[in-house]
């Protein structure tokens, strides 16, 4: 069973998916304040991306949307280990990730503090 935890008090939390099959590329996320209360949520279609890409494209969004209304502190999860993986330094991607997950950590440079 899998349950959501809210982020640190003070601290917003970033959940975001992605998904490419066949010809439809498409993802989103939600962001949640530490009391659980819902303050974005986004959705796109893609075109010609693989899902890593889809992954990152969702995160990308997410993080320009969380800087665009000053959130400074911000929990990342989503379901691409991966992405979350990358972008907490623990692995890398491939090359055709790599122009997105660059965008990623300029945005993440403008936070104080992120955690996965």
């Amino acid at each position: 069973m899998t349950k959501w935890l809210a982020p640190k008090h003070h601290w917003y939390k970033l959940n975001f998916d992605g998904s490419a099959q066949n010809t439809c590329q498409a993802g989103g996320g939600i962001i949640h304040d530490h009391m659980g209360n819902t303050v974005a949520a986004y959705a796109g279609n893609l075109k010609n991306h693989i899902v890593t890409q889809a992954e990152g494209m969702d995160l990308l969004w997410g993080l320009k949307f969380s800087n665009s209304i000053g959130i400074k502190q911000l929990q990342i999860g989503g379901d691409s280990q991966i992405i979350v993986e990358t972008v907490s330094g623990r692995s890398t991607a491939g090359w055709k990730v790599d122009s997105i997950l660059r965008d990623v950590r300029i945005l993440m440079d403008n936070l104080d503090g992120f955690t996965t």
